[in-house]
């Protein structure tokens, strides 16, 4: 478009040479890496000339009629080019000078304002064509970027499911409503449902009765807070057996921090509850063991303080029996000395 920009102003102003300076580095870069056929190179020494400066920095058409009169100093630009009179409109992208059309002649002229309108309609198709360069350029760009992020994200999603799928957990995705939309291999291989039968809400219709209500009084308060929860409940296996399970789930936000529901998991549990029920089982039979022992050592006890007692008693009297024998000895001795013939008979006795 641009070299069809300048032969139209060459073939139908007419003039001797026609250009398009791009002033802009982004916008040549993007013309240029843009252009399919090969383009003729950037007039460099145009776009550093003085009539292109004050183009740039006034952002208005710009004619000179001779340039013998020029009121800028243009040096050898023009004059090695033979040129004698030129215009020069500015190309406006995004509210600045992108490009300048110039329209150089080889003998002093002046342009009419129907040439100068012409030119300008010719400017304003070119910054309409540069517009939607760039436009084509940042769709081609964020479209990149989309397919590269959606190609991550899918990555993302299938390292995920393989992750998931070969977990020894049941692991489950639900939406802000609760119902699931996803459940892991592990989990339809313990239920030995199909999928559709148990996404949504089907799930629920192998949980135990018992447990169903405590169940969703958690849930509806987790979801109502956007809070973690914890909850046990049993739910029904492939083999029709009720299995204690421990389901734990976190919320889900997206980028904008909008609730996009929970991802949880759940573990089973029995064998360990079991194991518990046993271990409280031994723990009461051994605190009867203890009770029982405790009340015959308590009664050990009594008899043994019992036989304490009573040798105490023991000792004491047969203490007390010696020292009596201690204060009586003197007095036996003296009536050994005594003439028992002598003694009355009472006495004696």
């Amino acid at each position: 478009l641009m070299q069809r920009v300048e032969g139209l102003a060459r073939d139908l102003l007419p003039a001797s040479r026609a250009h398009v300076v791009l002033c802009d580095p982004e916008v040549e870069s993007l013309v240029y890496d843009a252009t399919i056929s090969s383009p003729s190179p950037p007039e460099t020494d145009l776009r550093e000339s003085g009539p292109a400066r004050w183009i740039v920095e006034h952002e208005r058409m710009l004619t000179v009629a001779d340039i013998e009169d020029d009121p800028f100093e243009t040096g050898p630009v023009f004059r090695t080019r033979g040129v004698r009179a030129y215009g020069g409109v500015p190309v406006h992208v995004d509210d600045r000078v992108a490009g300048i059309l110039f329209v150089l002649d080889d003998e002093p002229r002046h342009f009419a304002q129907d040439e100068l309108d012409y030119m300008a309609a010719l400017t304003t198709r070119l910054a309409a064509a540069i517009a939607r360069v760039r436009l084509y350029e940042q769709l081609k760009s964020l479209n990149a970027s989309l397919e590269h992020r959606g190609a991550e994200l899918r990555e993302n999603e299938r390292r995920f499911r393989m992750l998931a799928d070969t977990a020894p957990v049941l692991i489950w995705m639900s939406r802000p409503d609760q119902a699931r939309h996803y459940l892991n291999k592990f989990w339809l291989d313990f239920t030995g449902r199909p999928r559709a039968d148990e996404l949504e809400f089907g799930w629920m219709r192998g949980l135990h009765p018992a447990d169903a209500g405590d169940r969703q009084r958690v849930a509806d308060a987790a979801y109502a807070d956007r809070e973690p929860y914890r909850v046990e409940y049993r739910l029904r296996r492939a083999d029709g057996a009720y299995r204690w399970l421990l389901s734990t789930a976190t919320p889900r936000f997206g980028p904008g921090g909008e609730f996009l529901g929970y991802i949880g998991s759940c573990v089973d549990i029995s064998d360990l509850r079991e194991a518990q029920a046993q271990l409280a089982r031994h723990r009461e039979r051994l605190e009867e063991v203890v009770r029982a022992r405790t009340v015959e050592l308590e009664a050990s006890h009594r008899r043994l303080r019992s036989a304490d007692r009573l040798a105490s008693i023991g000792t004491l009297t047969a203490g007390l029996g010696h020292d009596m024998n201690n204060v009586l000895f003197p007095v036996r001795c003296r009536l050994d000395a005594l003439d028992w013939e002598r003694v009355p008979a009472d006495l004696a006795d």
